[in-house]
């Protein structure tokens, strides 16, 4: 009776590998118990956003909404949360060492909820590079149990980029009725 070896990809195994790290981050001794990575490491960073389309367009409340329900739809569409809070430096150490400027999605809604976006193109290179900052740190050679992550990261910009275009916030607010 011979059985089937279950079939697991590589892929799969690096996902919940990564899963079990990100559930135990809170966990008491647990960023004594990583392995150290050796070796010289040099510094990545994230290429700076490329214009936004839309950075005259100001921030109304209509674009407020909809770039909402964009990062509604983004976090929904994330069920790892990979890019919903900030990425924890007591797991990943040498994070900021890789990264200048962090961002995340909790990031952005906290300053859209707090009108800090002046245009709706600051909103756009904002969530861009919390997509661009994952692919330059999860692209590095040393990081190959978490290099999975950036065709994660590919497609969520994907669908961020879609979200946005059927937005239409380039256009203007309709005029209000009489």
């Amino acid at each position: 009776d011979a059985r089937a070896p279950r079939a697991h990809t590589k892929r799969a195994h690096e996902a919940r590998a990564h899963r079990r790290r990100v559930r135990a981050i809170d966990r008491p001794g647990f960023a004594r118990r990583l392995k150290k990575e050796g070796g010289a490491m040099d510094p990545v960073t994230a290429p700076p956003p490329a214009p936004s389309p839309f950075a005259e367009a100001p921030m109304d409340p209509r674009r407020k909404q909809s770039c909402l329900a964009i990062l509604n739809n983004l976090v929904r569409e994330d069920p790892d949360q990979y890019f919903a809070r900030p990425i924890p430096t007591s797991v990943y150490p040498d994070y900021p060492q890789y990264i200048l400027q962090p961002m995340d999605l909790g990031t952005v809604r906290g300053k859209l909820v707090a009108d800090t976006y002046g245009s709706v193109g600051a909103f756009h290179s904002d969530v861009e590079l919390v997509y661009d900052n994952m692919i330059a740190y999860c692209g590095v050679p040393e990081k190959r149990d978490i290099h999975f992550l950036v065709n994660v990261a590919k497609a969520a910009r994907a669908k961020f980029r879609a979200y946005f275009q059927d937005a239409s916030l380039d256009r203007p607010e309709p005029p209000a009725a009489p």
